[in-house]
């Protein structure tokens, strides 16, 4: 087992070594501070790029770690001029203004990379854009979930990893020429017709992996991976308690469940049937809160909607955290759970679930499931990492046995994305 400082020593050294590559190192591994000593060893003018809610959390850690360095947040894209000190954060909501930042720099830092998945998305198009015209010197990828929920998610991070100047129109580019091309070879192709709002559409599926070999011989040179369990010594154990509140099966709640995994970006066809799911268990889970924390002393719930969270809120007396709460009021909120008095913390998945620390909590309740395992995962790893002393016990809610059976799938999904990974 390696101990913490080979582990960083390792990660800096392919770093600096690989000019463009994926980090992906799970939760509690200093994936920040590598990334800064990357920066720092090659004497880089640095541009991070990172969700909105971590910009004051890489701001501190400089400040922390790195006080010589002279940081700049920019919020939007009013601010955005051309640097005069040696860091830029930006948010992904403000890439396309962005031009004369990566002008400027020699090393981009994608934060939370995970969030460059969709080659639709207009962030994502627009990231591969001025990587690919900048002619960046160094690109770091950051991630501790490289694949949420399907193989070919990949694509994305592989190709940026292939802008490097030193190496374009490489192999992979000229035969991976987009991601359907490339969920094609390395997954199982699935096409079926479904009725979607009284009319009958063609779906497109990739599930389960193939030629596995291939695509670690791809990622060789570009990809390094560390477990906290192949780092952290005595890292408390994840234990999962079910619950099940009816044996009755849901038939609405599978349909939009197979729709979801049917075809990117088809989730938001029918997002009321799960909704309606999460919020027809708040009151047994605010029932289950109550009765826990007569032996436990904090606890921490997810939920995956925000009606749900407000629903949470009103019966427990508390202010959850969803997409609408400022970024000031979330910080706030877990620090005085952390490290206050506070017992409960409601939160969507959306809002809270990268970025934070609250591992003054050993106890989590899963109200409802993100349907992409590897959201679930980063929730989970909100209480499992460095500092936590205690084995997490993760207490899911089942509505019916069709809930129960959509969780088991979502497990085998990520079995198949660590065998992936």
């Amino acid at each position: 087992m390696l101990n913490l400082y080979e582990y960083q020593r390792q990660t800096v050294d392919f770093g600096i070594k690989n000019s463009y590559c994926i980090l992906a190192l799970e939760v509690g591994l200093g994936k920040t501070i590598c990334a800064l000593t990357i920066g720092v060893q090659t004497e880089s003018k640095m541009l991070i790029v990172c969700p909105s809610y971590l910009r004051f959390t890489w701001k501190n850690e400089i400040d922390k770690w790195f006080p010589h360095l002279k940081a700049e947040i920019y919020s939007t894209k009013k601010q955005i001029k051309k640097p005069v000190g040696d860091v830029v954060i930006v948010s992904y909501g403000i890439l396309e203004h962005c031009e004369c930042l990566f002008e400027w720099a020699d090393l981009v830092i994608a934060d939370e990379c995970q969030n460059l998945k969709s080659m639709q998305a207009k962030r994502t198009e627009a990231f591969h854009r001025l990587i690919y015209e900048n002619n960046i010197k160094r690109l770091l990828l950051l991630t501790g979930t490289p694949i949420l929920n399907r193989v070919y998610e990949f694509y994305s991070l592989i190709a940026l990893c292939n802008y490097n100047p030193e190496c374009k129109g490489t192999i992979f580019l000229d035969r991976f020429r987009s991601y359907v091309v490339f969920a094609d070879y390395f997954s199982h192709r699935r096409e079926f017709q479904m009725m979607v709002r009284n009319r009958r559409i063609k779906v497109v599926n990739w599930d389960g992996f193939k030629n596995v070999d291939e695509l670690k011989t791809i990622l060789r040179g570009i990809y390094i991976k560390f477990k906290a369990k192949d780092v952290l010594q005595d890292l408390p154990e994840k234990v999962f308690k079910d619950v099940l509140i009816s044996n009755s099966e849901d038939k609405d709640l599978l349909a939009a469940f197979e729709l979801v995994q049917s075809q990117d970006g088809m989730d938001r066809i029918q997002p009321t049937i799960k909704a309606t799911s999460a919020l027809s268990k708040v009151p047994f889970t605010v029932e289950y809160v109550k009765e826990l924390l007569e032996s436990v002393d904090k606890i921490i719930i997810y939920t995956d909607h925000v009606e749900a969270a407000l629903a949470l809120g009103r019966a427990l007396k508390l202010k959850p955290i969803t997409g609408a709460t400022p970024m000031s009021e979330r910080q706030r909120i877990a620090n005085e759970f952390q490290n206050g008095s506070d017992k409960i913390l409601v939160a969507t998945y959306g809002s809270f679930s990268t970025g934070v620390t609250l591992t003054a909590c050993s106890n989590m309740i899963l109200n409802d499931m993100n349907w992409v395992p590897g959201v679930i995962e980063q929730a989970i790893g909100r209480i499992l990492r460095i500092g936590q002393k205690s084995n997490c016990v993760i207490h899911r809610i089942f509505g019916s046995f069709t809930d129960q059976y959509i969780s088991e799938k979502l497990s085998s999904k990520e079995e198949t994305i660590k065998k992936v990974t």
